[in-house]
């Protein structure tokens, strides 16, 4: 986009004309200042000047500075649950979190896997429900991640990391094909170091594991 154009829409009344500045990476020590939130939010995805945005009066945005792992140690004592929230799934200051007055916050610690024994007895029954699952949960057998929820012999998990359909059976026998699945537990495995994916076909429908899936 030509920088005539950009500077126009750098001095836009409108805001969506500068998220467009912020998504050309245009003028964002600029941008980081704007008045508007949602620009603001923009910059800060793209992880500029994160010791500035930190100290964001909207929420959303000192979110999204946590989520890049920015200023932890700071948003930490923040006053909004969304934040420390953020925080906790960057596995930070667990110890501290999982007496957060918030069970969204204390759901988020569980869901790190940290405290479980001490968040299933935790007044809140979503607290509760959560840590229960989380201790529940099992590694996928292809790509080794914490992605399995459902073992159920009728209902059983489809792995989002690599699209594996978790069978008990093929745990014990890996050289063969088996149930849902087309190829077998071992191919399946060589298929995740190649593709990212237990099938060449699923390697665009799949997603990268989560931290408390690691």
């Amino acid at each position: 986009m030509k920088q005539e154009v950009l500077e126009n829409l750098l001095h836009s009344d409108k805001y969506i004309h500068r998220k467009i500045c912020v998504r050309e990476g245009y003028k964002l020590d600029v941008l980081v200042h704007d008045e508007d939130a949602d620009v603001r939010l923009d910059v800060a995805k793209r992880g500029y000047r994160l010791d500035v945005l930190v100290h964001d009066k909207d929420h959303r945005v000192r979110t999204e500075v946590a989520k890049h792992g920015y200023g932890l140690d700071i948003l930490i004592n923040d006053e909004h649950e969304f934040v420390r929230g953020a925080v906790a799934e960057q596995g930070y200051g667990l110890d501290v979190l999982i007496h957060d007055k918030t069970a969204w916050v204390r759901c988020a610690v569980a869901e790190q896997g940290y405290g479980l024994n001490f968040l299933i007895h935790d007044n809140s029954y979503i607290v509760r429900e959560t840590a229960e699952a989380t201790m529940k949960r099992k590694r996928c057998p292809c790509c080794g991640y914490l992605t399995i929820n459902n073992v159920d012999e009728v209902i059983v998990d489809i792995c989002e990391v690599c699209y594996w359909q978790y069978d008990k059976v093929s745990e014990e026998k890996p050289d063969e094909i088996i149930g849902s699945n087309r190829v077998s537990l071992n191919t399946a495995r060589k298929n995740y170091k190649l593709f990212g994916a237990s099938e060449e076909c699923f390697k665009n429908i799949v997603r990268l594991p989560y931290k408390d899936e690691m």
